[in-house]
């Protein structure tokens, strides 16, 4: 059977049905838009065009390919060979694919568009996951392939249509300064034996052969051995902390990292391409019932390189309930607050801004009027760093992310940065300090060749490959905590929407612009527990807005698209409770499964903030609001309070609301106790004599607000507990 891009041709044939029926030709008319001429032209060539003007049928498949795991691709090809046959469209369609006529049933791809959208309407609906999560996998690719496809101008046929400049032109024209990391760093992948040694021996570092090492590391006799004080995996927020704090004390650091590393000029700021160079296995991830999207950054400078900024500090309440509730009295310490006020400085963190993007004045607008409580987000960058693409990386540097900051001083003390080297396990020895073993290292997998290895031997080892990477490498390694991969605590974010027509106030668009300036904590209890919402803004470009939007039919998708530009929408964001309703492990195939379940007290709280931030959208002067439940339609505001406070009433009671997550914790614990944690509050795993976390999976709890300064202050503590006990055990004082 012809095969394309690794489908079939009945495969393919039912992924262009499909296709044709989320993105369909309809008429102009069918939008009710109201256009002027040249706006016009334009939406006019959108509602006209389908799947095969946008990208084929084949295309999609092969962004299929790109984000889907080979078990879930096999799955999806299972559905669109049955929805090729007339009895595999019965068992996925029921009786909307029963005809009057021979042969009484039909195949997908023969049923009317209507009938069509019949079929995704239930998928989309239905009671049993299996349907949705199939509906939310071919919906999510066929969005990512319409809006995120670009031709060799790097542009897409679809933005001008709704509004969309593409990438930033003062930040593509701006002149570029050299990588501040160039001379650090060094991507193992592209090397050989021998090249990394001449390179490594460049920055001071040697290669040598250790059988005894190697025999440990269960690897070749012939991999390579590297020798240092430290060596730390990851390159993100705490990696990068700890490196400079380490390598300034005068000690020999290693970074590992599985990522590459993208200098200022090589950030195209295409989304497409970003996801797939910046972000966790390049793409954006999903719990296994993919219900919640979750955004993690894999390259070097990690959520740092990605995030958007916000620099909160540590919460008052969150430091009250770690220190008296959780018996951790760092956090109630002035070693902790001086930590925070070290890593403030470091990245210029700011409360100032000059200008407020369309976005957050809608934010602090409706706030105002409502008499809620609305503020400015500290930002580590310049107060004129009105840049709307830092999703996509930081191409003028005014981020002050690790591979600014950190990373810079780390590599100045001699520091070097491998990338594209992923750490396999933990090498340890018999303890000497009152525990069993001992971390003496780290085996890496050299991306591009499952043979390649390289032996990273250390004095002390500082894991910081983030919430869903650091518990997979210690169970790799052999630790038996029963917390690892447990308590994980997403900051699940729900969003909702208002629709300010051109020329309406204020004005602008939603991607331009600095992503995060204002906040409001009106629902999150900040005053008591901290357990509540807060309402911030974020950054959604085409691809991901159209992934994260609901489809209700191919008029009202595409409807939706023509609005995008004028559409302000809110993130309410929750500070999950308890031990958290995740957990962080591994497939059958060995590939990362998330599991996330949103406890009931936390979507009570949840919707207290959903309520609001409907609120604050039509205080704002929204001509229409709306929420991504797919069972409930928008709103058009009409001045009739009692409309209005009906259908903010039926959105706070629906359930089913998609949940997204751009920050990951606590899914290897700090605890006072073994029984309580993964590591004690010096970040030192309570199995392993000198190996100890440096990232957000050592979080307690939540935090309830962006956590980068909360994951730098800790990891900073800890590298200096880390250049301790390297003095210590010089000294031969370790117990």
């Amino acid at each position: 059977m012809e095969s394309l891009n690794g489908f079939s041709s009945c495969e393919i044939e039912s992924l262009g049905a499909l296709s044709r029926t989320f993105f369909p030709s309809l008429p102009l008319e069918a939008s009710g838009l109201v256009l002027d001429d040249q706006s016009r032209t334009e939406v006019h060539e959108f509602y006209r065009a389908s799947t095969p003007d946008g990208c084929s049928p084949s295309e999609v498949g092969g962004t299929m390919q790109e984000i889907f795991r080979p078990a879930e691709l096999d799955m999806m090809k299972k559905i669109l060979w049955l929805l090729s046959t007339p009895l595999g469209t019965f068992i996925l369609a029921g009786k909307l694919a029963l005809a009057k006529e021979f042969p009484f049933v039909k195949r997908f791809g023969d049923l009317s568009l209507e009938a069509r959208e019949q079929v995704l309407q239930s998928w989309a609906t239905s009671s049993l996951s299996f349907f949705r999560a199939i509906f939310k996998a071919f919906k999510n690719s066929v969005a990512w392939n319409h809006f995120t496809r670009v031709n060799g101008s790097g542009h897409n046929p679809f933005w001008k249509a709704i509004g969309y400049g593409g990438p930033d032109s003062v930040a593509m024209s701006a002149a570029l300064t050299p990588k501040p990391l160039e001379n650090s760093v060094i991507d193992v992948s592209v090397l050989s034996k021998e090249d990394l040694d001449i390179a490594l021996k460049n920055r001071a570092f040697n290669l040598t052969n250790d059988s005894a090492i190697a025999n440990a590391a269960d690897v070749k006799l012939s991999d390579p051995v590297l020798e240092c004080d430290v060596v730390i995996v990851g390159s993100g927020s705490g990696g990068g902390v700890a490196a400079a704090v380490l390598a300034k004390a005068g000690f020999k650091v290693i970074i590992l990292e599985k990522g590459g590393y993208m200098a200022r000029h090589e950030l195209s700021l295409l989304e497409r391409d970003a996801i797939k160079n910046l972000y966790e296995e390049g793409k954006l991830l999903t719990t296994d019932d993919q219900g919640m999207i979750v955004m993690a950054g894999s390259t070097v400078g990690g959520g740092s390189a990605i995030n958007w900024s916000a620099s909160f500090r540590t919460p008052d309440h969150v430091l009250r309930e770690w220190n008296e509730d959780l018996n951790l009295p760092l956090f109630g310490s002035k070693r902790y607050r001086d930590a925070m006020d070290e890593v403030c400085k470091r990245l210029g963190v700011k409360g100032e801004i000059n200008n407020e993007n369309f976005q957050n004045t809608v934010l602090r607008r409706g706030c105002e009027k409502l008499g809620y409580h609305v503020a400015n987000i500290p930002i580590n960058a310049t107060p004129d760093h009105s840049c709307g693409w830092c999703t996509f990386g930081c191409r003028r540097g005014m981020k002050q992310g690790t591979s600014e900051t950190w990373l810079v001083d780390a590599a100045q003390a001699g520091a070097i940065i491998l990338t594209r080297c992923h750490a396999q396990r933990i090498l340890q020895s018999d303890g000497t300090g009152g525990k069993s073993k001992k971390a003496i290292g780290v085996v890496a997998k050299i991306a591009g060749n499952e043979d390649r290895h390289l032996i990273i031997k250390s004095r002390a080892t500082v894991v910081a490959c983030g919430s869903l990477q650091t518990p997979l490498l210690l169970q790799r390694s052999g630790l038996k905590n029963p917390h690892i991969g447990k308590n994980l605590h997403l900051h699940p974010v729900q969003i909702v929407w208002g629709y300010f027509p051109q020329g309406a106030a204020p004005e602008g668009n939603c991607y331009e612009g600095a992503i995060m300036t204002a906040f409001s904590n009106e629902a999150a209890n900040w005053p008591t527990t901290g357990y509540g919402a807060l309402i911030q803004t974020p950054s959604l470009h085409p691809g991901t807005f159209a992934a994260a939007i609901p489809w209700k039919s191919g008029a009202n998708y595409k409807e939706s698209m023509v609005k995008y530009s004028r559409t302000c929408s809110l993130i309410v964001l929750l500070r999950d409770s308890g031990s958290g309703g995740g957990t962080v492990g591994t497939k059958s195939d060995g590939s990362l499964n998330i599991h996330y379940k949103l406890r009931n007290d936390d979507a009570t709280r949840a919707r207290a903030g959903v309520e609001k931030a409907l609120r604050v959208l039509a205080a704002a002067g929204a001509a229409e609001v709306g929420s991504h439940h797919q069972q409930v339609e928008s709103f058009k505001v009409n001045g009739n309070d009692s409309d209005f406070e009906d259908y903010v009433e039926r959105v706070v009671n629906e359930d089913g609301a998609p949940l997204y997550s751009a920050h990951q914790m606590g899914s290897c614990r700090m605890g006072e106790k073994e029984g309580d944690g993964v590591v004690d509050e010096m970040c030192e795993s309570w199995e392993m004599e000198g190996l100890y976390l440096g990232d957000g999976s050592v979080f307690p709890t939540a935090t309830g607000a962006n956590p980068m300064i909360t994951i730098q202050s800790i990891a900073f503590c800890t590298a200096h507990n880390v250049v301790d006990y390297l003095n210590n055990e010089t000294l031969g004082k370790r117990a």
